[in-house]
């Protein structure tokens, strides 16, 4: 007898539970707003890619307030909560842009349809009316919509029976309810409206974080000091003169490569060709001698330029046509017209009053210039070599060969200074003979 009415007890507790759930999450048709629907119910994520997601839940017309969203597995932990509607002014609980990670109690995940019970409460204040209302929120991971209940799953459709779940023995107490702090719900009665209990305002204070439960640690400044090179742990190394040797390039290491006799033919000018400015005869065209094909050789990369104004005295290559002229202007005589690739002796280059760079230059024996711009200077140990195969070597040349030099005029011989005669002497004049005595007259 005693066990029998244990077992009722438990089957009327089992049944009040359940009815509890249901009003948390069931829904009831009379005083139900007609734009409820509008309410706009979001949950955002990051997707995989980076990028932000969006699902929007759709409100469910047979289940008033009840919303479903969709979302996938990996969202989950993710999702934040975001809500408006477009007539009221609603202070939301939880508040719209929390982290549904973050929210007691716990997110409850549903299924496939609308049981009533795994459902996510979101209480809307009215600001303007102080009216409450609830709202029940489905998130599931299996079904964009929820089925019908007589398409749901049934873990019993192979029997066919329905078994009662059995409450674990003498392991279960029913929970109490503290005094003061839970009030059972009144059913209306036939024909009387039923109104949604108005959760107070005063039940829910949103948790502060206290200030002084954290303090921004502060970093003593005493226990950090910016830590200084003292003057005498570091001295700048010096490289002692003694510890580095320029390295020299060892002679045989390097040969330098000879130009084959019969691969290049230092071209003559021609005797008849070419006759002093100032003659009569005329200079042969380029384009009428002969003229043997020298190989262009490419000069070698010169470590330091000569300056403008220094001597060069080394061989160099012309690199591309151009004309030996007597002296440095483009308006003195030509003297001979050069290939590409034709081989000079470089003495000396420097600008003319037109600021224009010319080179003293020596060809078969000829000096004269010409323009900078057309000759490569060939490395000195390129140019040595070259001169070594050379019968006669070019002579060498200093400023002072270059500066015109005045033929001394011959003094003129300064003659003896004539001898300086004796004056001659002034004949003394005759004396004048006195004058004769007239005698006197006679007395008459």
């Amino acid at each position: 007898m005693r066990r029998n009415h244990r077992e009722l007890l438990k089957k009327f507790a089992a049944m009040l539970t359940a009815l509890l759930m249901l009003w948390g999450c069931g829904s009831f048709a009379a005083a139900v707003p007609e734009d409820w629907a509008l309410m706009q119910i979001e949950l955002t994520w990051t997707g995989a890619d980076g990028l932000p997601q969006v699902s929007l839940a759709m409100p469910l017309e047979e289940y008033p307030y009840s919303f479903w969203a969709f979302v996938p597995e990996e969202a989950v932990n993710q999702l934040t909560l975001n809500m408006t509607h477009p007539d009221h002014a609603y202070f939301f609980v939880p508040e719209s842009g929390t982290a549904l990670a973050l929210i007691e109690p716990p997110l409850v995940l549903a299924g496939e349809t609308v049981d009533g019970m795994s459902c996510n409460r979101i209480q809307a204040l009215d600001l303007d009316t102080g009216a409450m209302e609830v709202y029940f929120l489905y998130i599931s991971t299996a079904l964009e919509e929820p089925l019908p209940p007589e398409e749901a799953t049934d873990p019993f459709a192979q029997t066919g029976t329905t078994v009662e779940p059995e409450m674990p023995g003498e392991a279960y107490t029913e929970p109490e309810s503290p005094a003061g702090t839970y009030t059972e719900p009144e059913m209306p009665g036939p024909g009387e409206a039923y109104t949604e209990p108005e959760t107070p305002v005063e039940t829910y204070t949103e948790p502060e974080i206290p200030a002084e439960t954290y303090t921004e640690p502060e970093t003593p400044a005493e226990t950090y000091t910016e830590p200084e090179i003292p003057a005498e742990t570091y001295t700048e190394p010096e490289i002692p003169a003694e510890t580095y040797t320029e390295p020299e390039i060892p002679a045989e290491t390097y040969t330098e490569p000879e130009i084959p006799a019969e691969v290049y033919t230092e071209p003559e000018m021609p005797t008849e060709a070419y006759t002093e400015p100032g003659t009569s005869a005329e200079v042969v065209p380029a384009w009428e001698r002969e003229e043997t094909e020298v190989p262009y050789v490419e000069p070698a990369v010169i470590e330091t330029p000569i300056p403008v104004g220094e001597m060069i005295n080394r061989y160099g290559l012309t690199n591309d046509k151009v004309r030996f002229r007597a002296e440095a202007s483009t308006k003195s005589s030509k003297l001979a017209d050069l290939g590409k690739g034709q081989l000079v002796y470089m003495i000396r280059q420097d600008y003319n009053n037109a600021g224009e760079n010319w080179t003293a230059v020596e060809i078969d024996g000829k000096r004269g210039f010409v323009m900078s711009d057309y000759l490569d200077v060939m490395s000195q140990a390129d140019s040595d070599a070259y001169m070594a195969t050379l019968p006669t070597p070019v002579p060498y040349y200093t400023l002072a060969d270059l500066m015109p030099t005045e033929e001394p005029t011959a003094e003129p011989e300064i003659t003896a200074e004539p001898e300086i005669t004796a004056e001659p002497e002034i004949p003394t004049e005759p004396e004048i003979p006195a004058e004769p005595e007239i005698p006197a007259e006679p007395e008459i």
